[in-house]
């Protein structure tokens, strides 16, 4: 997460979702800055959008509607900052000192090892190529995604896991409806970067057939690197947190999405 001003007004708590490729403001953020909210799914034009001491004018966002933007989860949540913004920019997000940095430049070439290329999937997502038990895939970045690894059941079989994935609950989304999700281990390993994670915790999750059929690298996974990416150049660096390049297989008990109450 990370604090905003809109228009000079705030700070709005908002996500940072490299899943997206826009700013999304929520409708009792857009109410708050004076926007009227209608029924469907609107642009606006926000005059400034303040992120510490960067400041950019002029940024379309998509406002949704209170329905839409009710699903998006926690009640204090502003909406998603999406990749458009960052376009220019490198944006280092730094899981250890839980800051995110915007600097100019461009990162060095590729060397597959801390330095990986990103391919765009038309205007809206960026994936990199990833090992899945040595097979090539190629997987989305999502830092909103709190699991470790996402997938789809047409990329993987059960064979591929240690024992039958179980349900675990639920997934939904504005364009996903409600879909049930389950979860098993993997019977081998997957490799980011020059990072191998043995035997993770797998989530799979069907989506509609219109959606791209992809691995997903969830914040689980990326909260073992800092990471910078450059859009502009299709790089991103891969920085590992600790010294090891194996993680090891988690627990068995894990912890999904949920509802407790006290």
């Amino acid at each position: 997460m990370v604090l905003l001003m809109l228009n000079g007004r705030g700070p709005f708590r908002f996500a940072v979702e490299t899943g997206a490729p826009l700013l999304t403001l929520r409708a009792n953020v857009a109410r708050a800055l004076g926007y009227a909210v209608a029924d469907r799914s609107q642009w606006v034009t926000l005059d400034s959008v303040a992120i510490g001491a960067a400041t950019f004018r002029h940024v379309e966002a998509k406002l949704f509607a209170t329905g839409v933007s009710d699903s998006f989860g926690e009640s204090d949540l502003g909406g998603l900052l999406g990749l458009n913004l960052f376009y220019d920019l490198l944006l280092t997000l730094d899981p250890v000192h839980a800051t995110l940095r915007l600097t100019r430049g461009a990162l060095p070439p590729v060397n597959q090892r801390d330095i990986v290329a990103l391919a765009r999937l038309g205007h809206q997502w960026y994936t990199m190529e990833s090992w899945v038990n040595g097979t090539h895939a190629m997987a989305f970045l999502d830092t909103q995604d709190p699991g470790t690894f996402r997938t789809t059941p047409s990329q993987v079989t059960e064979s591929q896991f240690v024992h039958a994935p179980v349900v675990t609950g639920y997934a939904t989304g504005p364009s996903l409806g409600v879909q049930e999700g389950r979860m098993g281990r993997l019977n081998g390993s997957v490799r980011v970067g020059a990072v191998s994670f043995q035997q993770p915790l797998v989530t799979i999750t069907p989506v509609p057939s219109e959606f791209l059929q992809r691995w997903i690298i969830g914040w689980g996974a990326l909260r073992h690197f800092t990471m910078t990416m450059d859009q502009r150049n299709r790089r991103l660096r891969l920085t590992p947190v600790a010294a090891d390049t194996v993680i090891a297989p988690p627990p068995t008990h894990a912890r999904g999405h949920g509802v407790g109450a006290q």
